[in-house]
């Protein structure tokens, strides 16, 4: 173990155990999840938390596994060294701490808080198979290549398409695909940035198509009981904005220490929620980030987001790593 990545766990549980929260910054391969991990190991040995206290999340389900991997080897040193160290066998020790995306977390907030955040108990999360069969059979079949004023556009835009970029025919493939990049943009000012490079005369096309498509998407999901990672994204936004007293409430009843890995990726929504939930709740939060590592612009990642947040944790007198 390097005496500098020991020093900053060290630092990190001594900040987090006088409730004070911690943006650890550092570049891939300086030992980021060693200090989550063993900051964690030391939360269940040193001040006897129960792991399902200690709620850790992630951008995406690899960095999910990768943790969940780290720590599972980590428990396993600790029970070679003693026995009795942990309150269970290193797996269920695993099992026991909440290990997931942030897309997961607030999933998991409107399933398992139904009462209390007004969610439709019996809805579920859009598949692939269920996003292709909108884009095929209600956009394109039902919808737009049945519109003259629609189709003409769709053909302009893939005529001149191939005159800048020597692009294929047009066939229902390159729309399909033109339409599932469409429908990961939440925002306008999304729409504007994936617009922006295009052909002039495309651009005025491209933003009449993408407005038309994400009102039939936002009436089909509504139609079908269906939900995306997006649109609970919204959701909770606004209860957070709005009553976040029961939910923080709730929160706090749940956990103790709270570490979000890949921090750089968020975007101002997902800080808007851990403000005013996690905050108003008065849990310690580990924030782990790399600036120089954002890669989810088209999430509106950005980091100027980023910045803000890291001056307003250094103002609250907390801890910047």
């Amino acid at each position: 173990m390097k005496d500098d990545t020991r020093e900053t766990y060290e630092i990190c549980y001594k900040a987090l155990t006088e409730k004070k929260s911690v943006l650890l910054e550092a570049s891939a391969g300086t030992g980021k999840t060693f200090t989550i991990t063993h900051t964690v190991r030391k939360l269940l040995l040193d001040k006897q938390i129960l792991p399902e206290r200690i709620l850790i999340l992630t951008f995406t389900e690899k960095a999910t596994n990768e943790m969940k991997t780290k720590l599972l080897e980590v428990f396993c040193a600790v029970r070679q060294q003693n026995p009795n160290a942990l309150c269970d066998d290193p797996g269920t020790v695993l099992r026991r701490i909440p290990v997931m995306t942030i897309d997961g977390f607030w999933t998991y907030l409107l399933k398992n808080h139904l009462f209390e955040t007004g969610a439709d108990p019996d809805f579920s999360l859009t598949s692939p198979e269920e996003l292709r069969d909108f884009i095929i059979e209600v956009v394109l079949r039902r919808d737009w290549l049945c519109d003259n004023d629609i189709a003409q556009r769709l053909k302009r835009i893939f005529k001149l398409s191939r005159e800048d970029n020597h692009q294929k025919e047009l066939t229902p493939e390159l729309i399909a695909n033109l339409l599932k990049q469409w429908l990961t943009l939440t925002e306008q000012n999304e729409a504007e940035i994936f617009f922006s490079d295009k052909h002039p005369q495309i651009t005025e096309d491209l933003k009449f198509l993408y407005e038309n498509l994400r009102q039939k998407y936002r009436d089909w999901l509504v139609t079908n009981g269906l939900k995306t990672y997006s649109s609970i994204l919204d959701e909770i936004h606004v209860l957070a904005t709005n009553k976040h007293t029961t939910l923080s409430n709730l929160i706090k009843k749940e956990y103790d220490f709270i570490f979000v890995d890949e921090f750089q990726d968020t975007n101002r929504k997902q800080w808007d929620i851990f403000h005013n939930l996690f905050e108003a709740s008065n849990i310690p939060i580990c924030l782990v980030g790399d600036p120089k590592q954002a890669i989810y612009a088209f999430r509106h990642a950005d980091l100027e987001n980023y910045l803000t947040i890291r001056q307003s944790i250094h103002d609250k007198d907390n801890w910047l790593l």
